[in-house]
């Protein structure tokens, strides 16, 4: 196994640790540093109750906001081993100078031990104590992208073989089969089904180890040739110039090294040494060690294909390391649970100092270029008795390949409504209190050195909505706030991330605001219906819909509201105010008979009906578009159409009650009109204040008359005084014949 290169991660399903989170007017410190409010607070001060210093939780928290599915477990260190505090593991670490390494290239040189200048193992240098500590303090690395060099590889899950293939894309794994005919894809899921290892994390620690191209001579069968080929030819440098280092002629069995054909090491178990010659001939004498366990079933323990290859490096990954309180890249690189015994600080998977942080990204671009950073991840965070304030990157910035990831870009956060918040490299945090039927609008610009792909929101940690195409921010919630309560809403930028362009692919997303948003009630009003004598009252919210009681006697003419509104049976209205609404019913009645008014003018037939004078008054109150009456006339089977009802005096009858007559009279009357038919029929229209309308037609009828049964019984009437030009008119009508 090369110890350079590192190893990656599982996908895996995590368990949820859940909080939603809430946001004030005004920026309000919660904690010493704490930018948070509400429960987001509540959450960073969860983390710290769990074991996480407070810089660590205030990091933490940000990336919980950033994806809520996210759930961070302390391993504190030194609860493992009283002994292991910080300076204790930092001396453990560096006092073998093989035990970390730091690339030879100009690029790494400020990371280099400031005395020795050894070169070691195939073109590195052992780093600096400064460069150790810098990369072993996991509080360098709490970003979206460097936290994955301490994802949980304990834990099992889920994944397809098309994100096999996504991993693999690009390699000379993608489409290749191996010996059993199946593609290394297939492979990798029923063997990460098999022993119960995430076939990604495999997929990814390939790719990580043996490149893109896979000519490396441990995975091609004819390692046994190279390295007698090396031996004797004495090579120093390879073509792509790393130090061989051969060993010296005399010193070798041919034989062999020639029996070393055959055997594969995909993983690179066991690969290690100074230089090329001593890494591959003991990767290949691990290959011919192989799975001793396997032995009765694939007839030697021997890795001598490379299906028995990816088997067996998958099983020993499993059992030395995830098995072994090693189940993060972190942990890997440096073994400091205090859990593993007497393999701490020597059973390491990788020389690289940087292993843990290159591989951890490897890991976090299969996760940003497929779309799965929103889904639930557990990552085992160390923390260790007496860390120093920081531990600065020696290289400040200036190496960006291991600066942390956020070192590589800037942001900026502007809010202006619903209040102006604003901030450079970080989210705004934020505190609005509203009532449930009010508007919320949040506006603003959030730039990216990257450039920006567009926004998105969440509210509780729940499923995130595109909001914008671009950086800036108008989001409007009208009727649709989430019930009373505390809730946050959460603004997140994509950046133009690019996992093709190495400038481009540090951080996906970045966290915009969090604003704690309280929902309270808005305050109640009251509704009173009020029928005859009956009352009863309702009381809603402030803005909330009332939906009036349903009378179905047609004889219900609606609901009139204390402020003049008239409202239909089941009605609605937004409750704004207190207000009583009274049940009003209409009778209208046609009388039966008609008058024949003469005055010296034409004759006209006039038709009534009568309305109770309390009703009549009652509608009287109401907006004069709010009701209309109207009265049909006919004659001989033909409607006339457009004559108005007539209003009449009030009436008292002989019992004392009081009535409003309504009367419409037929048009002037020609002779020939004297003897025809006529008869009315009245109705109330009613206009109510939703656009509806309905009718209520007068009890009785239909009375039909003409004007000669009219006159003479007028004639006929003894009891009735005329005067004599009356008296004349009737008589001439009565007389009148077809």
């Amino acid at each position: 196994m090369n110890k350079k290169t590192g190893i990656a991660v599982l996908i895996l399903t995590c368990a949820l640790l859940v909080a939603g989170l809430s946001v004030s007017l005004a920026v309000r410190i919660c904690g010493k540093n704490q930018p948070f409010t509400g429960k987001a607070a509540e959450y960073c001060s969860s983390l710290m109750q769990a074991g996480f210093p407070e810089d660590y939780a205030i990091a933490l928290t940000k990336l919980h906001l950033l994806h809520p599915e996210w759930e961070f477990v302390p391993l504190i260190v030194t609860g493992t081993n009283a002994d292991y505090t910080w300076s204790y593991v930092i001396d453990r670490e560096t006092e073998n100078p093989e035990t970390n390494l730091i690339p030879a290239g100009s690029t790494y040189e400020a990371y280099r031990h400031p005395t020795n200048e050894t070169l070691y193992d195939a073109g590195y240098y052992q780093p600096s104590r400064d460069t150790v500590e810098y990369f072993m303090d996991p509080r360098n690395f709490l970003n979206e992208a460097d936290i994955f060099q301490f994802y949980d590889l304990s834990l099992s899950g889920d994944c397809s073989e098309s994100a096999l293939y996504a991993v693999l894309e690009g390699t000379f794994m993608a489409n290749t089969t191996l010996e059993n005919g199946k593609t290394y894809a297939r492979n990798l899921m029923e063997i990460g089904e098999e022993l119960g290892v995430n076939p990604v994390f495999l997929a990814v620690k390939l790719r990580q180890e043996q490149g893109t191209a896979g000519t490396s001579p441990i995975i091609s069968g004819q390692c046994g040739s190279t390295l007698l080929r090396f031996y004797e030819e004495q090579t120093q440098t390879t073509e792509s110039g790393l130090t061989v280092r051969p060993p010296a002629p005399g010193s070798e069995n041919t034989e062999e090294l020639l029996a070393l054909n055959g055997l594969y090491n995909p993983f690179n178990v066991g690969a290690s040494g100074n230089g090329v010659y001593t890494i591959y001939k003991s990767a290949m004498e691990r290959a011919r060690k192989g799975s001793p366990s396997f032995s009765e079933e694939w007839g030697s323990p021997e890795w001598d294909t490379l299906w028995k290859g990816l088997y067996g490096g998958a099983e020993f990954i499993k059992t030395k390391y995830i098995d072994q309180y090693q189940s993060t890249v972190y942990l890997q690189k440096f073994n400091v649970d205090g859990r593993a015994a007497g393999d701490n600080f020597w059973k390491q998977y990788m020389q690289n100092v940087a292993g843990a942080l290159t591989e951890g990204r490897t890991l976090y671009q299969f996760f940003a270029a497929n779309d799965a950073l929103d889904a639930p991840c557990r990552f085992l965070i160390p923390v260790y008795a007496g860390m120093p304030e920081s531990s600065p990157d020696p290289a400040d910035g200036s190496c960006a390949y291991l600066a942390p990831a956020t070192r590589r870009y800037e942001t900026s956060a502007a809010l202006d409504l619903p209040v102006p918040l604003h901030a450079g490299n970080d989210g705004v945090y934020g505190e609005v209190t509203l009532n449930g039927n009010e508007v919320l609008t949040v506006a603003g610009e959030f730039t990216h050195s990257y450039g920006v792909r567009g926004l998105e929101y969440s509210w509780d940690g729940d499923t995130w909505i595109p909001c914008s195409e671009d950086g800036s921010l108008l989001l409007t919630f009208s009727g649709n706030l989430p019930g009373y309560g505390e809730h946050i809403l959460l603004i997140r930028g994509e950046a133009a991330y690019d996992p093709e362009n190495s400038s481009r692919k540090s951080c996906r997303y970045f966290l915009c605001a969090a604003l704690n948003v309280t929902v309270v009630p808005p305050p109640s009003v009251e509704l009173a219906l009020k029928s005859g004598n009956a009352v009863s009252r309702r009381m809603y919210y402030e803005g909330s819909e009332a939906v009036l009681p349903v009378c179905d006697d047609p004889q219900f003419a609606g609901w009139i509201g204390s402020d003049g509104s008239l409202l239909p049976s089941g009605g609605s209205l937004t409750m704004t105010a207190d207000i009583s609404y009274t049940a009003l019913f209409l009778h209208p009645l046609l009388v039966d008979g008609a008058a024949l008014p003469t005055n010296g003018g034409p004759a006209r037939l006039r038709f009534y009906a009568m309305l109770p004078e309390q009703e009549y008054q009652t509608l009287n109150a109401l907006s004069p578009a709010a009701y209309s009456f109207s009265a049909s006339l006919t004659r001989t089977g033909q409607p006339l159409t457009g004559q108005p009802a007539e209003v009449c005096d009030v009436l008292t009858s002989s019992d004392g009650g009081e009535w409003r007559r309504l009367a419409s009279a037929t048009p002037a009357l020609s002779d020939a009109d004297l003897t025809a038919g006529w008869s009315a029929a009245f109705a109330v229209e009613l206009h109510y204040a939703d656009g509806t309308s309905k009718s209520i037609s007068a009890d009785g009828g239909p009375v039909t008359r003409t004007a000669v049964q009219v006159a003479k019984a007028a004639l006929a009437d003894t009891s009735a005084a005329y005067s004599p030009a009356v008296l004349e008119a009737m008589r001439r009508i009565a007389n009148q014949t077809t």
